[in-house]
């Protein structure tokens, strides 16, 4: 009889990672950031709000959406109050030393501070290790794959170049504070472009210009952005945020949250229950 090894495909795996505990921090707009030296590597991922930090003399306002990558070692600490909007994800790791000489290529370049591309994949890498961290032990295999597909996603970050302030650009900054504000009402090009007395057509390339997406996406991602938070907080069902957010369908909106997120929104409630959530 063959041996069950024989069936068996064997892949090394390069260990320099060992995971440590993770969480999600919900701020109630008390205290600050306290100060430490800590001697593991922290990520810091802000969902919601700023977070303003100083590490070593040198100050970081970390905003939505942006990785802080904290070192071990250095003193850290808050320089405001937590925001009562505040929201993030941390993570805490140390590396080892393997001698293995790596290819410029093959190593996890992270910069200090990093605005995410894909926010929405970071949240669900950090959902899941957050929710299976404690079937992790320190040798955890998947624990460290979650962490390497976390730095791959801190990799891709790009700094997105801040909207410059000028006249070119007065309306996308007005078309964005209106979706910001009015996200919950019939929202389209057409008529936010009415709102602005400008041209339709006009609206679309400047806001695509200054932001990098197209209006209507930017409509959707903030209604997506605004339902996930309705998710977490309350027991509303999907038809009632789906309305309460803008969408007069609930099955577009469950087609759009999909899209943009990777899973429906009952998942995304599900996943949420979940994971650890703490407070200062």
């Amino acid at each position: 009889m063959n041996n069950i090894d024989n069936c068996v495909t064997k892949i090394g795996f390069i260990d320099e990672i060992i995971p440590y505990n993770s969480g999600f921090f919900v701020s109630r707009g008390l205290n600050c950031h306290p100060q430490r030296i800590i001697t593991s590597y922290e990520i810091i991922f802000v969902v919601q709000g700023q977070l303003d930090i100083e590490e070593n003399g040198i100050a970081y306002t970390v905003l939505e959406n942006q990785v802080l990558v904290l070192t071990p070692g250095v003193m850290h600490r808050g320089t405001k109050t937590y925001p009562k909007d505040l929201k993030y994800y941390w993570l805490h790791f140390s590396t080892t030393y393997t001698g293995i000489n790596y290819r410029n290529d093959q190593m996890f370049k992270l910069s200090k501070v990093s605005t995410i591309l894909r926010p929405s994949r970071l949240v669900q890498l950090f959902n899941w290790y957050i929710s299976d961290q404690e079937n992790f032990s320190q040798l955890d295999k998947t624990a460290k794959l979650v962490i390497y597909l976390i730095f791959s996603e801190i990799e891709q970050a790009s700094t997105i170049k801040s909207v410059e302030m000028s006249a070119i650009n007065y309306h996308a900054r007005k078309a964005y504070e209106i979706i910001q504000t009015e996200y919950c009402k019939d929202l389209s090009t057409k008529n936010i472009a009415e709102q602005l007395h400008c041209n339709s057509d006009y609206l679309g390339r400047v806001f695509k210009k200054a932001y990098g997406i197209p209006l209507t996406k930017q409509i959707h991602l903030t209604r997506i952005k605004k339902g996930k938070q309705l998710l977490v907080e309350n027991s509303m069902n999907i038809s009632e945020i789906a309305f309460k957010v803008g969408f007069r369908n609930v099955g577009h909106f469950r087609a759009v949250f999909k899209r943009n997120v990777g899973v429906t929104p009952t998942a995304f409630r599900y996943s949420y229950n979940k994971i650890h959530i703490n407070t200062e």
